[in-house]
């Protein structure tokens, strides 16, 4: 017999885990898996056995018949906004920086300024 995979089941746990406040890891912890199984099983690369689905439901304070039910639409409707991209910006330096006398050490950069040698 093919084996039939249940796509509500991923969404739905995260959903629930989410509820009762608690991270993948402190789940998987409750129920003897890694946090990494979690997100498999939230995320439907992995399906979980008997057992583990009893003790997930179980963890949750739900019966195995709410990771059938569909997972409620309003909770994906408004995704978190995106990150910036990359590096932070530099904020504006407030004044031109001062010249130094020839021969100082230049602290920003590092190097000493030749003397004559004005740029």
């Amino acid at each position: 017999m093919p084996k039939r995979k249940i796509e509500t089941f991923g969404p739905r746990l995260r959903e629930l885990r989410l509820a009762a406040g608690l991270s993948q890891a402190q789940l998987g912890e409750m129920v003897d898996l890694a946090g990494s199984q979690i997100n498999k099983l939230e995320t439907n690369v992995s399906q979980p056995m008997l057992a583990t689905a009893f003790a997930l439901a179980d963890a949750l304070g739900v019966s195995c018949e709410a990771f059938s039910t569909e997972p409620d639409a309003s909770a994906d409707a408004a995704p978190p906004a995106p990150r910036p991209r990359g590096r932070p910006r530099k904020a504006a330096e407030p004044e031109a920086r001062e010249e130094k006398p020839s021969g100082e050490k230049d602290k920003a950069k590092g190097t000493r300024k030749r003397k004559g040698s004005e740029k």
